[in-house]
């Protein structure tokens, strides 16, 4: 190892404003592209809304593999922290209710994290690209406690059911093929 020159400076370790500035500067473009906001929510609170969705989806039965994967999936895409997703997909769902997690955010965020909570359990029943009625039921029956009235679930639902489609139709079309090959124009 060579020694350091004069003109170096030490490395300082990061503080915790630097991480919480680092964390602000990532999730703050991810929240505002998927969800309209640019709102940062406390890493607990986030933990705890991403076990009231697993809790919510679970409702409509134990999370087989394709809704499990389909969970790691949106907590990747939404910028969820590595930690938080190796967390949250470990953590046993089990005996829990959603309204015990979300009861440890703030009041006055609860309702809004309340549907968001839904919406995302419905996206993760939704994993085999459909919606099976008895599996919508069992996520508005357990959405009841946390707040969102039926209409509100049931426009979730609705959305759930666009983006599903949405979903198959970008998929077939980036899978499209010429005669040379796959699409370089995608690329």
């Amino acid at each position: 190892m060579a020694p350091r020159s004069r003109k170096s400076t030490p490395r300082r370790k990061p503080t915790q404003s630097d991480e919480q500035e680092q964390r602000h500067a990532h999730l703050s473009p991810v929240q505002h592209f998927f969800y309209g906001h640019a709102r940062v929510p406390a890493a607990t609170h986030l933990l705890d809304a991403w076990k009231a969705v697993k809790v919510t989806a679970a409702a409509a039965g134990p999370l087989d593999r394709s809704a499990r994967f389909c969970l790691h999936a949106r907590m990747c895409a939404t910028g969820a922290p590595p930690g938080l997703v190796s967390e949250v997909l470990t953590w046993s769902e089990s005996g829990q209710l959603p309204g015990t997690m979300l009861a440890r955010i703030p009041a006055a965020a609860r309702p809004a994290t309340a549907v968001w909570v839904v919406y995302e359990a419905l996206s993760v029943v939704m994993a085999e690209a459909r919606l099976r009625p008895d599996a919508i039921e069992s996520v508005a029956t357990a959405a009841v406690g946390l707040g969102p009235a039926r209409e509100v679930v049931d426009a979730l639902v609705d959305l759930c059911r666009e983006e599903a489609a949405l979903r198959r139709r970008r998929i077939d079309v980036l899978s499209l093929r010429t005669e040379s090959g796959y699409r370089a124009d995608l690329l």
